[in-house]
């Protein structure tokens, strides 16, 4: 992202698109700020803008996983995979192709198929918790 664009308080931002046409997305002044916060090591961004590097970076730290984790399946995961995870979510959460189609900025709702796939989401599938006390941890063990 680019923080000379657009000023800190200004919620939008342009994103290049497979169409060549950017689009717009919103996004939090918050999150605005941590992104201008962060190192910026090459010129005004804060990695390697060319998608190769992108997609290197990505396969080390899988193949790591690979290792660490002792599951090859892992290795299926490819960076285009997020987009189906995030369609198929979206699609889950609306229950609308029309939705996840402007989401992923498709012009043919044939396209948004083939991103969605159908997988029944459990309601509450991750619980995280911090425990600063024993007393905290005990109570979290015992729930």
């Amino acid at each position: 992202m680019d923080g000379r664009k657009r000023s800190q308080h200004d919620n939008q931002r342009e994103c290049p698109r497979e169409t060549g046409r950017p689009k717009t997305i919103r996004v939090s002044p918050k999150t605005i700020s941590m992104i201008n916060a962060l190192p910026k090591k090459r010129g005004h961004h804060i990695s390697n803008p060319n998608p190769q590097s992108l997609k290197d970076s990505f396969q080390t730290v899988r193949n790591r996983l690979v290792i660490e984790q002792e599951n090859p399946r892992l290795k299926q995961i490819h960076l285009h995979s997020f987009r189906h995870w995030r369609a198929t979510k979206e699609y889950y959460r609306t229950n609308s192709l029309l939705a996840v189609k402007y989401l992923l900025g498709h012009k043919s709702m044939l396209s948004t198929e083939r991103y969605t796939h159908y997988v029944e989401f459990m309601e509450e599938q991750y619980y995280s918790a911090t425990a600063r006390t024993v007393e905290e941890y005990r109570k979290l063990i015992e729930d």
